[in-house]
């Protein structure tokens, strides 16, 4: 088994197929710079996540957005019918993807996101530990932006 660990953005959406055993597969291409910032390259890896996860991951996998991949790793040849040349491919059947940071990709998904603390779980959280809870301010205030100075 040769594992390995990449970082890249999605080339195309994600299609997701089913094997004649029933068998849920998505497949996507990720790209992964490489090289300099003066000779700029792109590795393309064919990527495929296999079972459930396939179901539940596909919807998500759009181009552009940002993942890590880690998995099992193959290199195969072929010989191309247009050109005649011989061809290499990477590809990755992929064990853990996890999505990049939402500055990055188009798109998160909201069952991937951590829940943000509201007003309300922090003062219950502070008056359990017994510290002052702050009040929120009344709905009814308004702020005066015309202060001259």
């Amino acid at each position: 088994m040769h594992t390995a660990v990449f970082a890249g953005y999605i080339g195309r959406d994600a299609e997701n197929k089913s094997t004649s055993s029933g068998d849920s597969v998505a497949s996507f291409s990720l790209g992964v710079s490489i090289g300099t910032r003066d000779a700029p390259k792109t590795l393309w890896i064919d990527c495929s996540l296999w079972g459930k996860r396939a179901d539940a991951l596909s919807p998500y996998l759009r181009k552009g957005t940002s993942v890590t991949v880690s998995g099992d790793v193959d290199c195969r040849a072929f010989t191309s019918k247009k050109t005649g040349e011989v061809t290499a491919v990477i590809t990755c059947r992929v064990d853990k993807l996890t999505f990049g940071s939402k500055a990055e990709s188009r798109e998160t998904p909201q069952a991937f996101t951590e829940p943000k603390p509201t007003a309300a779980s922090n003062s219950y959280k502070a008056a359990k530990e017994g510290a002052p809870v702050a009040k929120p301010a009344p709905a009814a205030a308004t702020f005066d932006d015309d202060i001259p100075f």
